[in-house]
């Protein structure tokens, strides 16, 4: 539902912008936004329509706005995600180019196509290989932080998160000692965030928790948003690296856990800061179990071995 506030925000807003300046928008809301509160402008003067992003309450503590339009600037240059209109950088406000009914959003129902996850493997690539961002926040800067805000404000886990929370630390320590590969990373893959056009081409969107990172775990967040399979992650994995790699595919399986493990967190502190409708308590519990049994995978410890 649209408020009267958020009209005359964006009319505001957007009126920062010397080209749009004096037009005051048509305003309808898009459904779908955890995070932020989405809309879709239609401005006189301007031929088509904009997709407007306005930051949720509270946001600004853990993500950086003008690191994220950075990474949606160039992640459009490279083909992969839509045009950047304007930022206002005084409310945070990104507009970009809206795609229209050509695209819809993706679910993960899509995602159990193997030809649709070779495409965004393929975007991964393009993704990757565009300019270090102005932020590296690693796997584990993410999942330490996390840790930090559960200890420093009593948020219960359930009783079997000290395994987690374990076979999380032995990882960590695996990999600050092989030292990370930093690429530009979204690190937000949920099927929400990829736009399936009736052309059969993808886009990615919604760059807030983009920063430079690790890649396998920038692939792992993807293996695991979408219930890839062990075979087909080995597959995709293949296909990324352009040849078998088993210490990578290794290091991506592990990375699998704590991906589990950071969004698992990141669930249930959301659960007790936030005053939504969404059940956060249920999907980081959820996050966290998926963490718990790739941990007790049959080759974890091979995996491991292998970073």
């Amino acid at each position: 539902m649209t408020t009267q506030t958020d009209v005359e925000t964006l009319s505001d807003s957007s009126g920062r912008n010397p080209d749009w300046a004096g037009s005051a928008p048509t305003v309808n809301p898009v459904p779908g936004g955890l995070t932020n509160h989405n809309f879709r402008l239609s401005i006189a003067g301007v031929e088509h329509e904009i997709f407007a992003k306005i930051p949720g309450p509270g946001t600004e503590a853990f993500i950086d706005r003008s690191v994220a339009n950075a990474a949606a600037r160039q992640a459009a240059e490279a083909g992969i995600s839509p045009r950047v209109l304007f930022f206002d950088a005084t409310t945070g406000i990104e507009y970009s180019e809206f795609l229209g009914e050509g695209f819809r959003t993706a679910t993960t129902l899509d995602f159990q196509s193997m030809e649709l996850l070779e495409k965004i493997i393929d975007i991964y690539q393009a993704w990757h290989k565009t300019p270090p961002l102005p932020q590296t926040k690693t796997m584990l800067d993410m999942v330490d932080e996390h840790l930090d805000q559960v200890r420093g404000s009593s948020i219960a886990l359930p009783s079997w998160a000290d395994d987690v929370v374990g076979s999380y630390e032995r990882a960590a320590e695996r990999f600050r000692a092989s030292g990370l590969t930093l690429v530009p990373a979204h690190n937000d893959p949920m099927p929400g965030n990829f736009l399936l056009g009736k052309d059969g081409s993808v886009k990615l969107v919604d760059f807030d928790y983009a920063a430079n990172n690790e890649v396998t775990y920038e692939l792992a967040l993807l293996f695991t948003e979408m219930f890839t399979s062990v075979d087909d992650t080995r597959v995709l994995v293949r296909r990324y690296r352009g040849e078998d790699d088993e210490p990578f595919f290794a290091r991506v399986m592990v990375c699998r856990m704590i991906a589990d493990t950071k969004w698992g967190l990141w669930g249930l502190i959301n659960n007790a800061v936030r005053d939504e409708e969404f059940d956060y308590y249920k999907y980081g519990t959820w996050k966290l179990y998926r963490s718990f049994l790739v941990s007790k995978h049959p080759q974890f410890e091979e995996w491991l071995d292998l970073i």
